[in-house]
């Protein structure tokens, strides 16, 4: 097709003409190559990888759609105004609100972009309900009307370094050379970096927060003091609410196998914290991701918080792989196509002696994954509490303990252990959201004659008081500052006033 050019001295309404031609061009040689390319999938194995190369497509900018109920086409148009760069978006010829742009990310594109985007919202490739996205650079001195109000500088730079899609024609020529695979899959994301670019950066301070934690065990053990901590700070979370995803040792793996159907262990979904009650329906148990589907699919979500099992915690080389320690980007395109606005963090487990027989070493092989996954996803809001663990076995209350405050050589203790881990789930999330420090919180967690129960090394099982208090507390902050190295909290100086 022809594309018509954006020149200096058009008018506004000029400018939204030449928009709407093109991109009328390109919505009907686009929809005649999916119609093409839905025929000769149709019936075939490789169709649902085909649709699986077409939403990872759509990862690459996920983080510039935040909403797609009402709109199958977007057009953006960018133009510096008094050497401001601003984005205006614009709906088939609507100029519509305004973005301010950094002039870093404005000069990395070409004079002319187009980006062909896909957002699959149905279960057939071609259907209509796929949005297309166009970008295009105006010419300075073309008098484009701005409206609407600033919405504040957008991070962007990133992402439109790979603003090019995967070509239609190339999954085309794939699928005609029966070549689509995994190896495709995972090639396509090194080359354009999908789903290692953008994590979209939500506030915590914003008026109503909702956060699920996807995990297992070793999230309950830093979930057990949680509520008692903000009973204690006097903390209002009524504009909030902290659901869970619970699988006895999930992995990642774990919950790519429940959403398809193919996990043979139960699993649950509760609400923890907060007053904001979201819509969780639909049945659970093995072989039936229907519950976890409908929590994903159903609801917006701002944060969504993943975790590895222990067992691989400590080997980030499998975690990119399809063993039962793998899955990770299976998991993160989940997140991604459901999820594109929220803000993907990260649990930070303990080193397990059953997993690590040196609990040090086993500590930085999992920070060691930790900085891995975050220079290559992206994902910087991590709950360190992992460190916070490591970072108490280093005080002189972990003297007399034998498995560094793991009641069965493996899950944390009652007492230390589960309350350092609340501490820096609290010090993570809460802490800036509030404005509320865990610094002299002033919750103590005794230990019952129930919670030695079911503990084989009762040793590890020791009360907060205050004598300990402060140690345990200042775990939790050293982590938050630096979760990359353990720090003995006994060799800081501090008030405790």
């Amino acid at each position: 097709m022809e594309v018509k050019k954006i020149v200096e001295g058009m008018t506004a309404v000029e400018v939204a003409e030449v928009i709407d031609s093109n991109f009328r061009g390109i919505k009907e040689e686009t929809d005649a190559k999916l119609s093409e390319l839905d025929s000769e999938v149709n019936g075939e194995t490789e169709n649902i990888e085909v649709k699986e190369v077409l939403k990872s497509s759509v990862i690459n900018t996920s983080g510039v759609i935040s909403s797609v109920a009402d709109a199958k086409y977007k057009v953006y148009v960018y133009n510096v105004v008094n050497g401001e760069v601003y984005r205006l978006f614009n709906k088939t010829s609507n100029v519509g609100s305004v973005q301010r742009l950094s002039i870093a990310a404005y000069n990395e594109l070409d004079e002319l972009v187009e980006v062909i985007a896909s957002w699959p919202t149905s279960n057939s490739i071609g259907d209509d309900n796929l949005i297309r996205e166009i970008e295009y650079k105006v010419p300075s001195g073309v008098s484009v009307i701005k409206m609407g109000n600033l919405s504040g500088e957008q991070q962007v730079s990133q992402l439109l370094k790979k603003g090019i899609t995967h070509e239609i024609d190339d999954i085309q020529e794939d699928v005609k050379n029966n070549s689509l695979r995994i190896e495709n899959l995972e090639s396509l994301e090194r080359e354009q970096k999908i789903s290692k670019i953008f994590n979209p950066y939500n506030d915590l301070r914003k008026d109503s927060l909702k956060v699920l934690h996807i995990g297992n065990s070793f999230m309950n053990g830093s979930l057990v003091y949680l509520n008692d901590l903000i009973n204690a700070a006097d903390i209002d979370v009524s504009n909030m609410c902290l659901y869970a995803c619970y699988r006895g040792g999930g992995s990642f793996k774990s919950w790519v196998d429940c959403w398809n159907d193919l996990d043979t262990d139960s699993y649950s979904v509760s609400k923890r914290i907060g007053g904001i009650v979201q819509n969780i329906t639909g049945s659970s148990g093995a072989n039936n991701g229907e519950m976890f589907r409908n929590t994903i699919k159903n609801n917006r979500w701002d944060y969504i918080i993943i975790q590895q099992a222990s067992a691989y915690a400590n080997d980030y080389s499998v975690w990119e792989t399809e063993s039962d320690g793998g899955y990770l980007v299976e998991l993160i395109r989940l997140l991604k196509i459901y999820q594109p606005q929220a803000t993907i963090g990260y649990n930070m487990v303990h080193s397990s002696p059953r997993d690590n027989s040196d609990l040090l070493i086993g500590f930085n092989n999992i920070a060691n994954a930790t900085k891995r996954l975050k220079e290559n996803y992206g994902i910087d809001f991590i709950i360190p509490y992992g460190a916070a663990i490591q970072n108490i076995r280093l005080s002189n209350i972990a003297s007399n303990t034998s498995k560094g405050f793991c009641k069965d050589g493996h899950h944390l203790a009652r007492g230390v252990g589960n309350y350092v881990a609340s501490a820096t789930y609290f010090q993570s999330l809460f802490a800036p959201r509030y404005g509320v420090s865990i610094w002299r919180n002033t919750f103590r967690a005794e230990v019952t004659s129930e919670d030695l129960s079911d503990v084989a090394y009762p040793s590890d099982v020791i009360p907060v008081t205050d004598d300990n208090v402060r140690q345990c507390q200042m775990a939790a902050v050293l982590a938050c500052c630096n979760m990359w190295t353990a720090i003995n909290p006994d060799n800081i100086a501090y008030t405790f006033d």
